[in-house]
């Protein structure tokens, strides 16, 4: 009796160890069309967002997280897209210039069963401090962000 004791306390203390040093881990949610479940009430379905300095609407939440087992992906083989005339008097050719090379990437990526992983690196973040605290945006960063997020991909969800 007393051997089990000391057994069950070694690991729950093992296991509370192991707690206190949690490791940081990244991932990203397969991101589909929205469940009946899936509610503002419960965190989904969030309004739009309105960008007044930038004249920019967009909905801040485009779906919901798939299981893996739910197959969710895009079988459209073409993406098409346009410049509005307020996005052109805003941004101009060099706002063009940004959207297309964030479109370039991701032609530029080789097909899943050719890609070797090994040859991207894991982290690929650079923040311009001078540009952050100008509150300014990197147009193609952001582009490409965006348009992962419409392919089905999205950073990992938050659990509450």
């Amino acid at each position: 009796m007393r051997k089990t004791n000391i057994r069950l306390i070694l690991i729950l203390a093992s296991w509370c160890a192991l707690g206190l040093f949690p490791t940081r881990t990244a991932a990203f949610s397969l991101l589909g069309p929205y469940e009946p479940w899936m509610q503002q009430s419960n965190g989904f379905r969030l309004p739009y967002l309105f960008l007044a300095r930038y004249g920019l609407a967009y909905h801040a939440d485009i779906g919901g997280p798939m299981a893996i087992t739910n197959g969710y992906r895009w079988n459209v083989p073409v993406l098409t897209y346009g410049f509005d005339p307020s996005f052109l008097s805003f941004f101009g050719s060099n706002g063009v210039a940004a959207v297309e090379g964030a479109v370039q990437i991701l032609n530029d990526l080789p097909a899943a069963s050719d890609l070797e992983a090994n040859n991207y690196a894991e982290s690929t973040q650079l923040i311009n401090t001078q540009a952050q605290s100008e509150s300014l945006v990197d147009l193609q960063s952001t582009t490409l962000s965006l348009m992962l997020e419409h392919l089905g991909l999205y950073g990992p969800l938050t659990a509450c």
